[in-house]
């Protein structure tokens, strides 16, 4: 009797420790199946929505206020370029913090003028050279000319005017900062506004897409080609364009001697 009690009590205690064992195998599978793994370290680059090779990007007053501590960590920003007035009298709201703010956090960075055809070259320069002081600028001037063709006809204004009138303010720029702007255009405006007499200066040409520009028919290439619109980049409230040196072409090609 004293035997078969033992046996019970020792058969009873076999099935706890199986059952615990169980237990325990159980647990400790599903927390290692559900153990949260890590993400795999990316770069801010590698973060980007769309292509990831560019070398710059320029924004204006629609990008909204930018944290530039953010935008710094992309090593692969080479310039920015920053809206700073347009016409005579419009300044960008956002020029000032946005130049401050690229420069102390390690950018490189230009100025550029939305060129128009309405008011005069030396006016312009003049409100251009007021805001974008020498001093704060890293990389050469930069001048926007997108004027439709049909807004020339409009105001009957010859084509050769308004070439003579962005060539003042080219020249006037050089006098004041000592290179040539860089003329920021889309293919199309480029090639209608500009055309052959513009060829010997630093082109920033934007054309959306994977074709690269084409100049006037022309073997010239650009310096610069903007390529995209759509880049999403941390630290920038909305969509940025993005832009990359041509083959050959270098920041050591627009830097501010």
């Amino acid at each position: 009797m004293k035997n078969k009690k033992t046996i019970i009590l020792v058969s009873a205690l076999a099935v706890i420790l199986i059952s615990a064992a169980v237990a325990l195998g159980f647990v400790f599978s599903k927390q290692h199946k559900h153990k949260k793994h890590k993400k795999p370290h990316t770069t801010a680059v590698e973060e980007v929505e769309g292509n990831t090779s560019f070398d710059g990007i320029d924004v204006s007053h629609y990008q909204g206020t930018i944290d530039w501590k953010k935008v710094a960590l992309y090593e692969n920003i080479q310039f920015v370029y920053i809206k700073a007035t347009q016409g005579t009298t419009f300044t960008d709201k956002q020029y000032s913090y946005n130049i401050r703010q690229a420069r102390q956090n390690g950018l490189k960075v230009g100025s550029y003028h939305y060129f128009s055809h309405q008011t005069p070259a030396r006016k312009q320069f003049e409100h251009f050279q007021e805001v974008a002081k020498k001093a704060e600028q890293d990389l050469i001037p930069m001048v926007d000319v997108e004027v439709p063709l049909a807004e020339l006809k409009k105001k009957k204004m010859s084509l050769s005017a308004f070439q003579d009138s962005l060539q003042l303010f080219m020249n006037l720029c050089k006098n004041y900062y000592g290179e040539y702007p860089m003329i920021y255009a889309t293919n199309r405006s480029y090639n209608e506004l500009c055309g052959e007499r513009f060829l010997n200066y630093h082109l920033y040409i934007g054309r959306y897409g994977s074709n690269e520009p084409v100049i006037c028919h022309t073997s010239k290439k650009h310096t610069i080609w903007q390529y995209s619109e759509k880049g999403n980049l941390k630290g920038i409230p909305q969509p940025v364009d993005l832009s990359r040196f041509a083959n050959g072409t270098t920041i050591k090609d627009i830097l501010l001697k």
